[in-house]
C-alpha cells in the first residue's frame, strides 16, 4: 500500500511480484511479501522503495 502512494505521489509506477528488487528509472520492481513479516524484512523493502523512488 506505501508502495503504491509514493508511487502515484513521485510519478513512478511501482510492480509488485517477481523475485527482486531493482528500478529501471521509471519503474520500481519490489518482491511479493507476505502479510506476516518481520521489522527488519519490512525495513528493508522500505529501503528498496525510498532508494527506487529517489532514483527515478
Amino acid at each position: 500500500m506505501v508502495a503504491s502512494v509514493l508511487g502515484r505521489k513521485y510519478g513512478v509506477k511501482v510492480i509488485i511480484g517477481g523475485k527482486g528488487a531493482y528500478t529501471d528509472g521509471n519503474t520500481i520492481h519490489l518482491p511479493a511479501l507476505p502479510l506476516e513479516c518481520s521489522k527488519t524484512l519490512i525495513g528493508m523493502a522500505r529501503g528498496f522503495l525510498d532508494h527506487g523512488v529517489t532514483c527515478c
